[in-house]
């Protein structure tokens, strides 16, 4: 049993455990002795006696989002698709330089979640990138996230480790990785979320939703089997693929607790207006 920032006993979820025991959980940490609200969390009813705290952020986020009806913004990078910095050639040094700089951009702008999806760069230049990231001031409450190299994430510090479909099973990378690390994976349907769901995943981005030149030829999952999922599953879902501000509240209308993106984020002329306007939805 986990405690609380006060000392008192506190019991979150693991979602797929199956037990019938109700959530026993302050919200705020215990400072007010506040309980859970059966009603928000109506979801999160299949708790277990080896409970942890390792999903508190995750329940916290999605509790609040269900309060106060908030996007979650979720960025992901891809620094091939960038131009350079003004003055600076197309080399490899520019390209990160690039890179840095929107995502520090995106922190001002208090982007729920930075996805570093640079699979190509050598160990060395991620970790120096993803160290280089964490540690800058501005990151504040954005999570910082690598794509699938768990070793990279732990050595330096990431908040966690976001898995593409068909990649290591997430729950092996559980058993290494301890209860604080957040975990995510990319699914295309039901099935795919429902096995998320049962290895403990923190989140899932969910795709594609709509059509996308990033997955030319795949067939969109569409609005309705996002609000399925959404409906069926006690998880973040994060609408992926084609999702702009043009259709991001049809995602958020459909039950997603936010919407993720390549473009959507770098190619947005003011990023902090973008992550405003979601998190007016």
């Amino acid at each position: 049993m986990a405690l609380s920032w006060n000392g008192a006993p506190r019991r979150i979820c693991r979602w797929q455990r199956g037990c019938a025991n109700a959530i026993d959980w302050p919200l705020d940490g215990g400072r007010q002795g506040h309980r859970g609200n059966r009603e928000v969390l109506s979801r999160r009813r299949e708790t277990c006696q080896r409970c942890d705290f390792r999903l508190a952020p995750i329940i916290f986020l999605q509790f609040f989002c269900a309060l106060v009806k908030v996007a979650v913004s979720y960025y992901i990078t891809a620094r091939k698709q960038l131009n350079p910095l003004p003055g600076k050639n197309g080399s490899e040094d520019a390209l990160e330089d690039a890179l840095q700089e929107i995502v520090r951009t995106a922190f001002c702008a208090q982007v729920d979640y930075v996805q570093l999806r640079e699979n190509d760069l050598a160990s060395r230049r991620l970790a120096f990138l993803v160290e280089g990231l964490r540690t800058r001031r501005e990151k504040k409450g954005t999570r910082l996230l690598v794509n699938e190299r768990l070793d990279v994430a732990v050595s330096c510090g990431a908040d966690g480790v976001h898995l593409p479909s068909g990649s290591l099973p997430l729950s092996a990378l559980r058993a290494f990785a301890g209860d604080d690390l957040i975990l995510g994976i990319s699914c295309h349907g039901g099935e795919d979320v429902k096995k998320a769901v049962q290895a403990g995943a923190c989140y899932v981005l969910l795709g594609p939703v709509f059509e996308t030149p990033s997955k030319p030829g795949a067939t969109p999952l569409g609005l309705a089997a996002l609000a399925e999922v959404c409906r069926r599953f006690p998880v973040p879902v994060f609408a992926l693929g084609g999702v702009g501000r043009e259709n991001a509240k049809d995602c958020i209308q459909a039950g997603a607790a936010g919407v993720a993106g390549i473009r959507m984020f770098q190619q947005a002329q003011n990023l902090e207006d973008l992550c405003g306007y979601l998190r007016s939805l």
